[in-house]
């Protein structure tokens, strides 16, 4: 028989041991989570159209009570800067240990092509910058180069009236040009004019003159 107090300072040991190794193995870069999982995936939807999932980002595990804090300096971590810049315009949520879905407020109830387009690049931009991974079936590489936000569509707008407006003062320039020009080329001989730009009638007793003032 062991004497009690080795007995106690063996179970202690090996309990300290068993904590440092748990310890390691999860605070290094691929933690897994509570069910085992590697990855938090973030689904993203439109409250017009909930059964349309148009973004879906993923990150590394984080604990539940790291994930909903701020992101405040360089050290945040990529699902903290996610979800500081979705709760400005989503409601998120938790569905699982390894899954959390974004219900964005806004939306159309019919959406064209080019609408879920724009929030699949906007919902894209905002996964690439906080750090994380699109996944492959919500690439940004398949939104087409072609593809315009709102924003983009707006300011080339506003970009065209301007041209326009530009071109529409050119023509009335030219128009005034013109009709300048039209004026000021009236009887520039040698005759004269009175004020109301027609050619001054012959006085009686007048006579034509030679070239060299003499009279016929």
């Amino acid at each position: 028989m062991f004497p009690k107090s080795l007995l106690f300072a063996f179970v202690a040991s090996s309990l300290f041991l068993a904590n440092v190794g748990v310890e390691a193995s999860t605070s290094g870069k691929f933690r897994r989570g509570d069910d085992g999982s590697k990855e938090i995936t973030v689904l993203s939807m439109l409250t017009t159209n909930p059964g349309q999932v148009y973004g879906e980002c993923t990150f590394l595990v984080a604990s539940e009570a790291e994930i909903f804090l701020p992101a405040v300096g360089s050290n945040a971590l990529p699902i903290q800067k996610f979800f500081t810049e979705a709760r400005k315009y989503a409601e998120c949520n938790q569905v699982r240990p390894d899954r959390f879905e974004c219900v964005e407020e806004n939306g159309k109830e019919v959406m064209e092509e080019g609408d879920v387009i724009w929030w699949e690049k906007a919902f894209c931009k905002r996964c690439s910058d906080a750090g994380g991974n699109e996944a492959m079936d919500f690439s940004c590489s398949k939104i087409p180069d072609g593809a315009k936000t709102e924003e983009e569509k707006e300011k080339e707008e506003e970009k065209e009236k301007e041209e326009e407006e530009e071109e529409k003062e050119e023509e009335e320039k030219e128009k005034e040009k013109e009709k300048e020009e039209a004026a000021g080329g009236k009887s520039k001989d040698d005759r004269k004019i009175d004020g109301s730009g027609s050619p001054r009638p012959t006085v009686s007793g007048d006579k034509p003159k030679h070239a060299d003032g003499g009279l016929v």
